[in-house]
């Protein structure tokens, strides 16, 4: 294998176990031993072994990154906050992974923006999201899967479909809130 494919496979390989660490299917340590002996593989037999030793195999990493949706803007939060306020929003959709973390998402700059449309994928587990929108704003539930969790949105009128924001994903032990203003 030559020495760049062998790279690409490296870092294919460290892209795969820091999606585990950031998925909390790893700890810190664990995760920084293995991307130490990563790096330090010469050749392909080791890496497969190293591979083999956290239980993937090089045959299910791909040689190559996978692409991301361009425009979705992915935010990852890990037993910590994310606070958005103000002009913030810069893509239609963002998707959230989150995992005992605290979420503040501040909309109400936005009121009276005509035809505006924000899609959020919310993957939630043991979190809190507090989404706050202008009045008029209309807020979609379609949230696929609820796991000891809710999702409370009491609007104070309908909303005229003119301004919308979609909240879709996956929710375990999580609260999202709506709140209008």
């Amino acid at each position: 294998m030559a020495d760049t494919a062998l790279e690409k496979r490296k870092d294919s390989l460290i892209r795969g176990i820091s999606e585990a660490f950031s998925h909390g299917r790893m700890d810190l340590a664990s995760f920084e031993a293995a991307v130490s002996r990563i790096t330090v593989c010469e050749d392909d037999t080791s890496l497969e072994a190293e591979a083999a030793s956290l239980g993937t195999s090089l045959a299910t990493v791909p040689n190559t990154a996978e692409p991301r949706d361009a425009d979705v803007v992915e935010l990852d939060c890990v037993s910590s906050g994310i606070r958005k306020v103000g002009e913030w929003v810069k893509s239609g959709r963002y998707r959230l992974r989150l995992r005992s973390s605290n979420v503040r998402l501040d909309l109400s700059s936005y009121e009276g923006s005509s035809g505006f449309r924000l899609e959020l994928e919310i993957l939630a587990t043991s979190s809190s999201v507090l989404v706050i929108v202008p009045r008029g704003f209309e807020v979609e539930d379609k949230i696929e899967e609820r796991q000891s969790s809710v999702i409370r949105n009491k609007p104070r009128a309908a909303g005229s479909g003119d301004a919308i924001v979609v909240i879709s994903g996956s929710l375990r032990s999580s609260v999202v809130k709506v709140k209008y203003r």
